[in-house]
């Protein structure tokens, strides 16, 4: 059973095991956490109708829990499928997703001597907002190249100033300004004696009554069309800081909190997984040509289980998937109640 490599966030809601008697744990505790560790006390091993252990002169199967971990782990990503194959509704418009310029090359007037390239951003407080700045240029009266580049007075990058095209170095991809309510600055440390072109930093086609100009009112309260840029041009796009995926959100905790947001959709969301993945390891033994090393259930017994459980799942889907279950999840990149207009294709991500 081929399984996803990369982890999902749902399978910490299923346990495997506790333990079997015919199927001992690891002696290391670390290696058997990983097996009896379930956020929602549920384990694979006890779905109804599974009855584990080796038949009369079998030896037991050295691999039961690794085919346990493989059921889960594929019961997740196939669990995902279905709710999105299942799901009309969007949860949403996404609440961050604009993107556009402030400031720009200006007239060619320079600023006074000894003017700082030092630009303040005082942001309005915006539940996991933040800008990520993907691109920044500064303009001066001469080149400098490799400029100290400081985001709120420490050094994130450099930037070689008068080039056409920015070239910033910047980490990860940008500079993360979060919209948390106070003031950071840019900054870059010029040589004595160049000097910073002067320019706005609110430029006309940003002004209010396009997307782009509604956001920036929104999200820099002190910024006007008179604003100083003091030399800068910033490639912006808005960013949710919180998990972006709906079903991680759903499944997650608040910082500092051991509960989850929404414990209910929880345990419902961790029963279709237990039944998912159940069904995915009944039809594994089902190929299997050693099924008596692992249970001593006949394949008629198999196959009914598989189609119960396959029931049980596309219960639980079809209420995940109504306004009483995914539907209550308030998730800070999204606003607005959910609505019909919805297409598949895109699965969960603002």
């Amino acid at each position: 059973m081929a399984a996803p490599t990369s982890p999902d966030c749902l399978t910490a809601l299923l346990g495997l095991s506790q333990g079997n008697s015919c199927y001992p744990l690891p002696t290391d505790p670390a290696a058997a956490a990983l097996i009896t560790g379930s956020g929602t006390g549920l384990y694979l091993d006890k779905a109804e109708g599974l009855r584990f252990g080796p038949g009369p002169s079998q030896t037991a199967a050295i691999d039961f829990y690794d085919r346990l971990k493989d059921a889960r782990d594929l019961g997740a990503f196939k669990l995902r499928t279905d709710i999105e194959q299942g799901r009309t509704n969007s949860y949403g418009a996404p609440l961050y997703q604009q993107r556009g310029i402030l400031g720009g090359q200006g007239n060619g007037q320079l600023a006074a001597p000894g003017t700082r390239a030092l630009l303040p951003l005082a942001t309005n407080a915006r539940r996991e907002g933040a800008w990520r700045v993907t691109k920044i240029q500064l303009f001066t009266d001469q080149a400098v190249t490799a400029a100290p580049l400081l985001l709120d007075g420490a050094q994130v990058g450099t930037i070689d100033t008068n080039a056409a095209n920015g070239s910033a170095v910047l980490p990860n991809g940008g500079l993360l300004i979060p919209l948390d309510g106070a003031q950071h600055t840019i900054e870059v440390l010029l040589p004595i004696g160049v000097r910073v072109k002067l320019n706005k930093l609110h430029c006309p086609p940003c002004s209010v009554g396009n997307p782009w100009g509604t956001a920036v009112k929104a999200t820099l309260p002190d910024v006007t069309a008179a604003t100083a840029g003091n030399g800068f041009a910033l490639s912006i796009v808005e960013e949710c800081t919180a998990e972006p995926d709906l079903l991680c959100f759903a499944v997650g905790k608040d910082d500092g909190q051991t509960v989850y947001r929404y414990p209910g959709l929880v345990l419902q969301i961790g029963a279709a997984l237990l039944y998912k993945a159940a069904q995915l390891f009944t039809d594994s033994l089902l190929v299997n040509q050693q099924l008596s090393r692992y249970t001593m259930l006949e394949p008629k017994a198999l196959v009914a289980l598989s189609d119960k459980y396959a029931s049980e799942v596309a219960q639980r889907v079809a209420w995940l998937n109504s306004p009483d279950g995914l539907g209550q999840v308030q998730h800070p990149c999204f606003m607005g109640k959910p609505t019909n207009s919805y297409q598949p294709g895109k699965l969960w991500t603002g």
